[in-house]
């Protein structure tokens, strides 16, 4: 996928919002100067990213900009998703692929993902990101159904908390790296 200028002018001005986090809001005008972006364009890109609840305009003197909850809290799937639309990982969670359409792998026949999540989420749209992270409960209730699916009694992934505890060394000591991007060593 290769994102467009909305994005990466998206991401510019909240780069700017971001830095000025909890103090006075940013106003258009400052940071189309602060990033060269045409105002008639930037205009364009904060509405999206009102409408999708990333920043909130505040009206009056001194009134301008903010991010709506902390810049750490901001998921970059949310950003792509206010600016260039929602994303699927394959075309078939899509629904491109039903019927005599042309099927995205060799394993469509055979697929336990998109049968499970359409019976999750019947024919709305997935949002892969909670399915992605094991603290949410979709990711519960997604484990669960592939395991009813395949027939057995428990599926259990492990998240890194689950390895560092198994293993009974401090995080320090071990290289994370694949799962977090840390690297102690």
């Amino acid at each position: 996928m290769r994102f467009t200028a909305m994005f990466r002018y998206g991401l510019r001005a909240l780069a700017v919002m971001s830095e000025r986090y909890g103090g006075q809001p940013v106003s258009a005008k400052e940071i189309s100067e602060l990033e060269d972006i045409s105002s008639s364009f930037l205009e364009q890109l904060l509405a999206h990213l009102r409408r999708h609840d990333i920043i909130v305009g505040v009206r009056g003197p001194g009134g301008g900009f903010r991010l709506k909850r902390p810049p750490e809290e901001i998921k970059i799937g949310d950003v792509v998703e206010a600016l260039e639309g929602h994303f699927y990982v394959a075309s078939c969670l899509s629904g491109d692929c039903e019927g005599e359409q042309e099927t995205p792998c060799e394993k469509f026949d055979d697929c336990v993902v998109v049968p499970m999540l359409k019976q999750l989420e019947g024919d709305e749209e997935a949002h892969l990101e909670e399915y992605a992270d094991s603290t949410t409960e979709k990711y519960k209730n997604m484990v669960e159904q592939i395991a009813k699916n395949l027939g057995i009694d428990s599926l259990m992934y492990q998240d890194l908390n689950d390895l560092i505890e198994a293993i009974g060394l401090p995080k320090e000591k071990l290289c994370t790296h694949c799962w977090d991007g840390s690297s102690y060593y």
